[in-house]
């Protein structure tokens, strides 16, 4: 139930010889023991296939950077059938056929038995992310995959037992603690359990330890920030570092990281009925969950990456909820709450578990009956049946409006009861002086789901008025208003500060994706750049009849099919540095930190100025235009441009064609963010070095310097990893809905 920042916190494959089959195994009966702890096992209610741990190597960090790195994909129908390949070969590579993964998909549901000796050994089985891996390769996003840690110990699953106590922890010590706030997610787990309970805020390691042994709980909800967020948010640079791992007090009640080998034996209570541990944190399913089955815990719930805190709050709250309704039966819970809350949204959702569920569920017919929910009434006390929790963002920035976000940080209601909520009104208003900009919506909250998320439901109607207006800062109201059954849940207006429409702001969330709004194609100032490149596109073809037609000029014949393409691009080079004296310039005033103010290009080609990010969206835009892909470069201290040198680099790029395939250097539980921003480097480096990528220092333009000069310019921008941050493919974007703002001529 991850919290969302109280104050602002933005910052910015081994592959086997693929002559050789590996030998159909042989499934041995379901009631069998494993044969050995050097196989990971795949199981269903039908049978068992076995995969030689040795096989699986660096796959795990190829597959773990893919699967981090979804958003570039998901959405795509090529990308998903193309990696669904790789992941049958893969498959097939380790031993698993494709007639079983029809098996698998049939039944549904399947768990990975994966053997544990010590954290050593068998780590790369750990991090894999097999339910990423297994869904694809069956076509069913809904599968359900489970995680068995075979510790070679024998015993009983005590967890189908009523579990009677739950202890919340809440970590965020020292500097971590104003900027997170747990309160509703406590009263959340608290509500939707409704067990004897304790909680802990702020322990140290001792502390923690101490109070399981103690208290012994029968399940531990575990909400803080890891090591990776931890790490970044406090700047650490210290060397003792860990791969995964949890924020806990020190002695003085400073940040202490706590790595998750320590961890995993502190969350070990012994009790009557075993444990589950829920961890509510990113990247803590590879090695904090599976370490706290290793060390006795009988089940446990983690993260393979970053999640949504929506639908972090929603699974564990629903989880919860349906355990209870389930007459505490962990997999049929489990399985409901997955279909109805993580399916949909690919959720990198973790579930191991010390016992067998799959064979421990054999010869059940019938699943445990769960009462209709009713309807949800209010008591005098309406605050413990219902919670509303808004957060808006006290910088509301124009270019989220207009693709849809940005008003609220947080904006959620809550149920800690599995009854329905039906017409629940919701009423926004931002007020601008004489006018004012309304939204009203009425949600039917489902009696089987306990978080209804409506921030990115929230979406004014301001796109015209501030187009043609707002060129400062202003100060305004908004006013939000909740009501159900009759009574105000929430009813407050808050002090807004409204940016202008020119101004772009960095945020470490959504990176500097809305920078793909400041690209304008349509405005009059790109068309007149293309008509004036005209006459040197004619000149450097020797052909009187060409014309800018995107990648149609493609020569598949020629030594260079994409000379075509190129000669598009320095033909609108030429035309801005020969027809246009540009000079480079700081940006204009701004009165909000870590903002910019940046200008169109007519902007630009009328005041004959620009910085390095003006010319980058210049540049780019004028490459949309002419139907080219463009890129923009993002350095920390700097921006320019690119572009495809044809649509199959760029197809393959989205497609993951050209990631690491294997990195013998990364061996651990997860990578951390500067070794995922280092592969990230590397992967395009990779495309540039190929030449399907060409950048190009923009700034040059104000320099009057030829084009091959651009190119090397650029070249040299990326000569470093440290400074880079992110690659921005427009045409990704548009599909994605980030479309150009509705402004052109002057801004500034």
């Amino acid at each position: 139930m991850r919290r969302t920042p109280v104050k602002d916190t933005s910052r910015n494959s081994r592959k086997t010889n693929p002559g050789r089959r590996v030998q159909k195994p042989k499934s041995p009966p379901l009631d069998a023991p494993p044969d050995s702890s050097s196989h990971v096992s795949l199981l269903t209610r039908e049978g068992t296939y076995e995969v030689p741990h040795e096989v699986i190597g660096g796959l795990s960090t190829y597959w773990d950077y893919v699967y981090r790195h979804r958003n570039r994909w998901w959405d795509s129908a090529a990308a998903l059938h193309e990696l669904g390949i790789r992941a049958l070969k893969l498959l097939a590579d380790l031993g698993v056929f494709r007639e079983y993964l029809t098996e698998i998909g049939r039944a549904g549901l399947v768990e990975v038995r994966i053997p544990f000796t010590d954290e050593e050994r068998g780590w790369a089985a750990r991090i894999l992310p097999w339910e990423f891996l297994l869904r694809l390769a069956t076509r069913r996003r809904d599968l359900v995959v489970i995680r068995h840690l075979d510790v070679s110990v024998p015993g009983i699953n005590r967890m189908q037992n009523a579990p009677g106590k739950l202890l919340f922890v809440q970590s965020a010590p020292g500097a971590l603690a104003d900027m997170y706030n747990f309160n509703i997610e406590k009263w959340l787990v608290k509500g939707s359990l409704d067990l004897d309970d304790d909680e802990l805020e702020d322990p140290t390691s001792e502390e923690l330890e101490a109070k399981i042994d103690s208290y012994r709980p029968d399940i531990i909800h575990l909400a803080g920030i890891d090591l990776h967020e931890g790490d970044y948010l406090l700047d650490y640079e210290g060397t003792n570092k860990e791969w995964d791992g949890y924020y806990l007090a020190g002695a003085n009640f400073e940040e202490q990281r706590v790595g998750a080998m320590r961890l995993g034996r502190i969350l070990n209570p012994g009790g009557v009925n075993g444990a589950l541990v829920s961890c509510n944190f990113y990247y803590s399913a590879a090695r904090i969950a599976a370490l706290a089955v290793a060390n006795g815990a009988t089940a446990a719930i983690g993260f393979q990456d970053e999640v949504d805190d929506a639908l972090a709050e929603r699974f564990f709250a629903n989880f919860y909820q349906r355990w209870r309704a389930h007459k505490w039966n962990m997999l049929e819970a489990f399985e409901e709450v997955w279909l109805k809350v993580a399916a949909e949204q690919g959720a990198g959702l973790v579930f191991w578990s010390r016992y067998s569920l799959v064979r421990d569920r054999q010869g059940r017919v019938s699943k445990s009956k769960v009462p209709k929910p009713k309807i949800l009434k209010l008591g005098a006390n309406k605050s413990e049946a219902i919670r509303v929790e808004v957060q808006p963002n006290t910088k509301i920035n124009y270019s989220l409006l207009h693709n849809g976000e940005g008003l609220f940080r947080k904006f959620r209601i809550y149920k800690s009861e599995p009854k329905y909520a039906n017409g629940i009104q919701v009423d926004v208003s931002l007020n601008m002086g004489t006018g004012s900009f309304p939204y009203a919506a009425s949600f039917d909250f489902d009696g089987e789901d306990s978080v209804l998320d409506i921030a990115e439901h929230v979406n004014l109607p301001l796109t015209s008025e501030l187009a043609r207006s707002l060129r400062e800062s202003v100060q305004t109201s908004l006013r939000i208003r909740v009501r159900y059954a009759g009574q105000d849940l929430y009813n407050e207006t808050h002090r807004v500060t409204l940016q202008p429409v020119n101004e772009w702001e960095f945020d470490q969330e959504s990176g500097a994706r809305w920078l793909g709004s400041f690209i304008l194609p349509g405005d009059p100032a790109v068309r007149e750049v293309v008509d004036a490149a005209q006459k040197y596109l004619m000149a450097l073809c020797d052909d009187s009849g060409r014309g800018f037609d995107g990648y149609q000029s493609t020569e598949p014949e020629s030594d260079d099919p994409d000379a075509g393409v190129d000669m598009q691009v320095r033909a609108l080079w030429c035309a801005l540095s020969f027809d246009y004296s540009v000079s480079y310039i700081n940006p204009p005033p701004v009165f909000t930190e870590g903002s910019q103010r940046l200008r169109t290009p007519s902007d630009v080609i009328t005041g004959r100025r620009g910085t390095c990010i003006d010319l980058a969206l210049l540049f780019a835009a004028c490459l949309e235009y002419v139907d080219i892909h463009p890129v923009i470069f993002v350095l920390s201290d700097h921006a320019f441009p690119g572009y495809w040198r044809n649509n199959k680099a760029y197809d393959e790029f989205i497609k993951m064609k050209k990631a690491p395939e294997r990195s013998e250097s990364v061996e651990g539980a997860s990578m951390d963010i500067n070794t995922q921003l280092n592969l990230a480097y590397e992967e395009m480096r990779q495309c540039v070095r190929d030449g399907l990528l060409v950048p190009l220092e923009t700034v040059w333009l104000t320099l009057h310097r030829g084009f091959s000069d651009a190119v090397e310019a650029g070249l040299e921008n990326l000569r470093s990893s440290e400074n880079f941050e992110a690659l921005l493919n427009i045409k990704k974007l548009r599909g994605e809905n980030v479309t150009p703002l509705p402004i052109c001529g002057e801004t500034t």
